[in-house]
């Protein structure tokens, strides 16, 4: 087997660009909700020595390498221990400056792809969908959507069913993103996911670290509604209506007691919302 490091005496590189992530560094629970505890903050930085990409990590905002710079270094060591070349920086490591380095365009793809990697845009009816490689994103709907669980090791998890074409789909998002504002009915994009197949056979798509979450924004519609009955559930207000609808109330726009409310049951007022997720309440005249 090879050596997963190597210390050249001397490697000329050049920065290509740089990207700076912010990720949740551990998470807790606080009643009803689980929450961010800690951030961590690092940045990277996307090389290349004109024939190979190289990838660099540094903690904190300021990234070791300034994008579109040429530099040569020496007493610095490489590492392809985690399936790409990643450069290691130390207290030894000499770092100049130099002139310009001539890298052709597909040098520079290769080494931008590894900060950011490509995604197929999937419609999630192709057939081999779980046995590509690599990562695709999808556009759908989401039908069904569980409360977030945390596992043994504290990562938060949040499963869904997401609807592409006549397709059901389920998704696990983890981490910081299964901390998205995600309801039943949102039209939402999500990127960057991996297909796999579990140990039951089951297949699911799997948030990964580059996954990105756009919900597709909808007017709030109008509706005139007769509630018959209040309940609370993890800090939000759920409206029963006399057409047996249900409304949720996020707490942000509620306030008081619902013992209170309970007392004027039933009432008329008038909601706007998505997907029966109140944005307003006005009362009824």
């Amino acid at each position: 087997m090879a050596h997963p490091y190597s210390t050249p005496q001397k490697l000329a590189l050049k920065c290509i660009q740089t990207r700076l992530i912010q990720k949740a560094g551990s998470f807790v629970r606080r009643g009803f909700k689980i929450t961010i505890d800690t951030q961590h903050t690092s940045t990277v930085c996307a090389l290349t020595d004109g024939s190979r990409a190289i990838y660099h990590k540094k903690n904190g905002s300021y990234p070791e390498f300034e994008e579109g710079a040429s530099y040569i270094l020496k007493n610095c060591t490489l590492s392809d221990r985690h399936g790409r070349l990643c450069l290691l920086v130390g207290r030894s490591t000499l770092k100049f400056r130099t002139a310009p380095l001539k890298i052709s365009e597909e040098a520079e793809r290769a080494a931008v792809e590894l900060i950011h990697p490509p995604s197929y845009s999937a419609t999630g009816e192709e057939e081999d969908l779980f046995s590509r490689s690599g990562y695709l994103s999808l556009l759908g709907k989401v039908e069904k959507i569980q409360k977030v669980r945390m596992t043994m090791s504290d990562i938060p998890v949040l499963d869904l069913k997401m609807k592409c074409g006549e397709r059901l789909l389920d998704v696990s998002l983890w981490r910081d993103e299964a901390l998205s504002e995600l309801h039943e009915g949102d039209n939402v994009h999500i990127s960057h996911m991996r297909a796999t197949i579990l140990a039951s056979g089951n297949a699911k798509l799997q948030s990964s670290n580059y996954t990105t979450i756009k919900i597709e924004e909808v007017e709030p519609v109008e509706q005139e509604v007769e509630v018959v009955g209040v309940t609370e559930i993890d800090d939000n207000c759920h409206l029963l209506t006399a057409d047996d609808e249900i409304f949720v109330v996020p707490s942000e726009h509620y306030c008081g007691s619902i013992d209170d409310l309970i007392m004027e049951l039933p009432m008329k007022i008038i909601v706007n919302h998505v997907n029966k997720r109140v944005v307003s309440v006005q009362t009824v005249n």
